[in-house]
């Protein structure tokens, strides 16, 4: 049998070789706690968390601004439209977590179709682009949290449509958006579910109202 004292002297040799700080005493130990130096070595304890913030009622010029858009090409089949307004939907996306959420993607799946055009926009998932530089593919760090298009609408209509998906094709011009991305005056129950390249993802459900006029575009969260 081994005695108490060989298996203490061993268990913080082992403990050693993880880069934890030991000793044969428990009142010697210094610094963090053995179960902290632990969290901190094992990859599994260091994660990102992604949390969905949605709070358009007391932040309106972060969550539903309206701004001015010049990137459309002037030989439009519309002509030139000049400075357009838009009226965009957005999402911060905040990680809560220990680590870095690296290369995270946005896709929106339209769930429930409450009105006249059931074809558009698609149901296939569309992916979004983020507020910042225009990426698709997003890092956030511990801590911090990025903003994510998700729906806009603008005071230039054609096609008898009234908002767009927020996919890197619609929002960033010459074209005008595609029609895949549009809706018409309705209802919309939709997903949209962000993921990290380590598989850390987060869901949210809203419903869309989008109406004939553009700057009355709203979505509430219905889960």
């Amino acid at each position: 049998m081994y005695s108490s004292s060989f298996i203490y002297d061993n268990m913080f040799t082992m403990k050693s070789g993880l880069g934890i700080h030991t000793s044969n005493s428990y009142s010697n130990i210094r610094g963090p706690s053995l179960l902290v130096r632990i969290w901190n070595y094992f990859p599994f304890f260091s994660k990102p968390k992604l949390n969905i913030i949605y709070e358009p009622e007391i932040y309106p010029k972060i969550y539903s601004p309206v701004k001015d858009f010049k990137g459309y090409d002037t030989n439009t089949s519309i002509g030139s439209p000049g400075v357009v307004r838009r009226k965009y939907l957005r999402i911060a996306v905040e990680n809560t977590g220990r680590a870095v959420a690296q290369e995270c993607v946005a896709k929106l799946r339209i769930l429930k179709n409450i009105s006249d055009d059931l074809e558009n926009p698609e149901t296939e998932q569309k992916i979004l682009q983020w507020s910042t530089e225009k990426n698709i593919r997003e890092n956030i760090g511990v801590g911090a949290n990025s903003l994510l298009n998700i729906v806009f609408s603008q005071d230039l209509k054609y096609s008898n449509k009234f908002a767009f998906v927020g996919t890197r094709m619609s929002l960033n011009g010459p074209d005008l958006p595609r029609i895949e991305d549009a809706f018409n005056d309705g209802d919309f129950d939709f997903e949209v579910v962000i993921k990290a390249i380590d598989g850390t993802s987060i869901r949210g459900v809203y419903r869309l109202k989008v109406t004939k006029n553009w700057l009355e575009l709203t979505m509430k969260s219905t889960k």
